[in-house]
């Protein structure tokens, strides 16, 4: 970012606090809808739904909360946010700088320079 002198890596810990708050107040959110729902008569359990049609029977069993969840960790999801964050690093200092931007100092496209147009 040309106005600032950094590159878009400059504040995690920023976004580290973004992410605690958003936790927070999501899971806050969560825990104190649930026993309102449930109280209005909204049950979170296993159904069973038969289709049946065209001579074919489908049984269908959607799980819930009080159903059968696979023993999974909460680093299951940490492998994506670290695959987002080095596809943009390298994104950001190996590929955009070697992308071919020759054309933008010819008339038609304002004889302008990367260093001007550039948000990055």
């Amino acid at each position: 970012m040309f106005l600032f002198g950094t590159t878009l890596f400059a504040a995690p810990r920023l976004g580290l606090i973004a992410v605690g708050i958003m936790l927070f107040l999501g899971g806050y959110l969560l825990q104190k809808r649930a026993p309102v729902a449930m109280n209005a008569g909204e049950r979170f359990e296993a159904q069973t739904i038969e289709v049946r049609g065209a001579g074919h029977e489908v049984a269908a069993t959607s799980s819930s909360m009080t159903g059968n969840f696979p023993d999974t960790s909460v680093f299951a999801g940490l492998p994506p946010v670290f695959i987002v964050l080095i596809g943009n690093y390298v994104t950001v200092t190996l590929v955009i700088p070697r992308v071919p931007i020759y054309y933008l100092a010819t008339i038609p496209y304002g004889a302008t320079t990367i260093a001007s147009v550039a948000g990055i």
